[in-house]
């Protein structure tokens, strides 16, 4: 069921850490209990194992009609595959529903509200929140082009807004112009003028 009937004869410790969270799940399925309960078993997994354990926990739930309860600090990828959350709050409650309705009605947004990140309703994801010392309007119509350079200002202190002073306008990862000055060829290029340019613009 887990997909690792190949290393039936291998010994735990020739397992990677992935293919030893696949194992544990498995002798869980083995006892055929109805309810499966798992303590953290993305931890220590890279990107695409998380996922990988996930989907097979969401697979299982639905092809076996088992109930899969676990404790996870993976948001993005839980609030993709969760029918429902158990959040517990910082005044220590739990507050528990579908996950959508949670997300929508701003349970996560305060989770997190003291410690430099804030909930991001539409990445579904939690987010660093940056000191910005000044702000720019960003002129980019492609979407992914335009999350990668705002990030890139965030992290070198420039808020985007609508209107402001200074204007950035990225065509391409490898075109952008400050103010119509074009030349910049590269996002590192980018910070580093814009790095020179903050301190003129605080004056």
């Amino acid at each position: 069921a887990v997909g690792k009937g190949h290393k039936t004869h291998c010994h735990l410790s020739q397992l990677s850490d992935g293919e030893r969270q696949k194992a544990m799940i498995a002798r869980a399925l083995a006892q055929s209990t109805p309810i499966i309960a798992l303590d953290e078993p993305t931890a220590f997994l890279d990107a695409a194992s998380r996922i990988g354990i996930l989907l097979l926990l969401a697979k299982l739930a639905r092809n076996e009609g088992k109930a899969i309860l676990l404790s996870t600090h993976d948001v993005a990828t839980t609030l993709q595959l969760a029918d429902e959350l158990w959040i517990a709050t910082p005044d220590k409650h739990i507050t528990a529903g579908c996950t959508e309705d949670l997300v929508l009605g701003g349970v996560l947004d305060g989770i997190f509200a003291t410690s430099g990140a804030r909930f991001n309703t539409l990445k579904g994801d939690f987010e660093v929140t940056l000191p910005t010392t000044t702000v720019a309007t960003l002129e980019c119509p492609e979407p992914e082009l335009r999350h990668w350079t705002a990030n890139a200002l965030r992290r070198n202190g420039i808020a985007v807004a609508a209107a402001a002073t200074i204007t950035i306008t990225a065509h391409s990862p490898h075109d952008f112009a400050i103010d119509g000055q074009s030349g910049i060829t590269s996002m590192a290029q980018l910070c580093e003028r814009l790095a020179n340019l903050q301190p003129r613009t605080q004056q």
